[in-house]
């Protein structure tokens, strides 16, 4: 069955760079699909020590299956994306499907969303035409 993204489910995408090629990190969906056949994604990263971070919306360890260390939603990472790339990356294996955020999560996330300092103007204006989908 093919995969059918919408708000609240997660995704692993590589992130890799060439010291590390196989890293990836958590993207979350963020809306329900668009107009245009897109959705918003944030991913998750954890806080590092003396590291400076976007404290918007963070994370406890435990609150998703994921989250192992202390994170964070880093919307500096937002990206939209269009279905059909999602459903083709997760039946093809390049992206991992895990475990959905819960509401009460995605619904922090969403209000980090206006908070964040890092987020791009643009993504915030897809969010606000797009969050009530």
């Amino acid at each position: 069955m093919a995969y059918a993204p919408a708000k609240g489910k997660t995704l692993l995408i590589p992130s890799g760079t060439e010291q590390d090629p196989h890293k990836r990190h958590l993207f979350v969906i963020l809306t329900n699909r668009c107009a245009l056949d897109s959705h918003l994604l944030v991913s998750l990263s954890r806080v590092k020590e003396g590291v400076h971070f976007d404290d918007a919306c963070l994370f406890e360890v435990g609150e998703h299956p994921f989250v192992r260390e202390q994170s964070f939603a880093a919307y500096r990472l937002a990206r939209i994306v269009r279905a059909a790339t999602l459903i083709g990356s997760v039946d093809g294996d390049y992206f991992t499907s895990k475990e959905d955020m819960s509401a009460a999560l995605v619904e922090r996330m969403c209000a980090g969303i206006e908070r964040s300092e890092f987020i791009a103007p643009k993504f915030v204006a897809y969010y606000r035409r797009n969050a009530a989908l």
